[in-house]
């Protein structure tokens, strides 16, 4: 058994902001590739991809153990993967056709807030004076860049701002995968207290990657609209160039595997708002590449709102959490 720190550590700290990186770099880069392959091409492939990676690691590591695992906790990892990973990581590139990576990272930003609000109804969490003030403060920077963002102008590139075809649509998907991820969020931290990081990650992986099998190789017979064949993957796969593989492997390895294991593990370490609060870093790192990389316009007030987000982040997280329990093996 071992007990977490009261106090987060730097370390912590330190990994949540380069997952916050990562994640703010998800959505512009996951724009680029769907300039070149199809929202749900790119979805499947993805979640194939997260159990290839899993089952090269489960080989070198060793760490199955799904046999002494109980029934009831099968379920819920099977659930959280279906609504974490499998859902979410499939309508993130359904979603992008509508919407612009930028509004879809700020809409992200409302993981903190929400899971704050579903962890104090359900009592898992105390919402502190000062974790809701800085919640706040980085809500209203948030609130402020969509502002700035729908009024300012566009660059001579053919991107704008509000983005996509149906912005209304493209930002209803991505507020879902906002509340579920949520959801997945407190579930993930209930888990991690009965299992390492690396396994519920290697069973969250696996179970995604063999349901985006079944629906591929399902939709050979039934012929499901716009989803794509195991057939056509096969096809489309040699023609991809050494840019889409690198952004493919990006969103596989490093915004997936990595990016998990960091948020699983600091789950393990400080409170499931906490690891939330970091999405307010997102906007504002995406900000920096939508203008490098889509032509989307960045200005000092918009500097100014981020940094709302970054003192929000600060309040919030300066304040000490009450102490985690001890972890208990269910099967021991």
């Amino acid at each position: 058994m071992s007990t977490a720190p009261s106090v987060t550590s730097w370390k912590t700290h330190a990994l949540l902001f380069v997952m916050s990186c990562i994640y703010g770099a998800f959505f512009p880069l996951l724009k680029l590739l769907c300039q070149t392959v199809s929202p749900l091409d790119a979805a499947m492939l993805r979640s194939m991809g997260f159990a290839v990676c899993i089952l090269a690691l489960g080989g070198l590591w060793g760490f199955w153990k799904w046999r002494s695992i109980p029934w009831k906790m099968k379920v819920l990892i099977a659930f959280n993967a279906v609504i974490g990973v499998f859902w979410v990581q499939t309508m993130a590139p359904v979603a992008m056709p509508f919407t612009s990576s930028f509004h879809a990272t700020l809409i992200m930003g409302s993981i903190p807030l929400q899971t704050a609000v579903l962890s104090t109804l359900l009592g898992k969490e105390k919402l502190t004076a000062r974790k809701l003030v800085g919640v706040l403060i980085g809500s209203v920077g948030l609130v402020g860049l969509v502002w700035l963002q729908l009024q300012g102008g566009k660059s001579d590139e053919p991107v704008t701002l509000a983005g996509g075809s149906n912005p209304i649509l493209g930002d209803a998907i991505i507020f879902g995968n906002a509340f579920l991820f949520s959801i997945f969020n407190l579930i993930t931290k209930y888990l991690v207290g009965f299992y390492r990081p690396i396994t519920l990650l290697s069973y969250g992986f696996l179970q995604s990657g063999a349901l985006a099998l079944g629906v591929v190789l399902l939709n050979e017979w039934v012929g499901i609209p716009s989803v794509p064949k195991f057939s056509h993957l096969l096809t489309v796969l040699p023609t991809f160039t050494g840019e889409t593989w690198a952004l493919l492997a990006y969103m596989v390895l490093i915004a997936g595997f990595f990016g998990y294991w960091i948020h699983h593990s600091s789950l393990k370490k400080t409170s499931a708002s906490n690891v939330a609060l970091y999405t307010l870093l997102q906007p504002l790192i995406s900000a920096f590449l939508g203008y490098f990389l889509l032509k989307e316009v960045f200005t000092l007030p918009m500097f100014l709102a981020g940094g709302l987000i970054v003192g929000g982040l600060l309040v919030a997280t300066s304040a000490k959490t009450a102490e985690l329990p001890a972890e208990v093996d269910p099967t021991a």
